[in-house]
């Protein structure tokens, strides 16, 4: 997804994300993403690290953990 919005104003980047949202309101959505803003509101994160998984969790807990 990162490289699909990344070219698109902040407006219709937040529309887009808002949609997505709701249409992922019941199902299990894998975001792959470079601009970690995108899933802030996602239930579960995973962090990784050349490949590998370093943390889970919440945004709020993985932004106090590491530099983003």
């Amino acid at each position: 997804m990162d490289e699909a919005t990344s070219s698109l104003d902040p407006f219709t980047e937040r529309t887009i994300m808002e949609e997505i949202n709701n249409a992922a309101e019941n199902i299990t959505l894998i975001i792959v993403t470079h601009r970690h803003k995108s899933v802030s509101n996602c239930d579960k994160l995973y962090l990784l690290d050349k490949g590998k998984i370093i943390d889970e969790g919440k945004y709020n807990y993985l932004e106090s953990r590491h530099s983003f």
